[in-house]
């Protein structure tokens, strides 16, 4: 889903669920969210926020992990 905030910016939101392929495997889901904005016609700034989370991890893993990103993107 992306969604107009700003005259140019955009706010975009992700969500992809995998269910296990065993009844014991577990549901991952994965949340993306971003923001974009741009800085001239070729060149935008994104910030990221991104959320996977396991339903059953592996042993010693956490269930849930985060990024939050930043980065320019250039068009060409």
């Amino acid at each position: 889903m992306k969604k107009k905030i700003l005259e140019n910016a955009f706010l975009s939101e992700d969500l992809t669920v995998y269910p296990g392929l065993s009844s014991d495997a577990g549901v991952q889901t994965r949340s993306e969210t971003i923001f974009s904005n741009p800085l001239s016609k070729d060149l935008d700034l994104e910030v990221k926020y991104i959320i996977d989370h396991n339903t059953e991890p592996s042993a010693g893993k956490k269930k849930t992990d985060t990024q939050f990103i930043v980065g320019l993107k250039y068009k060409f």
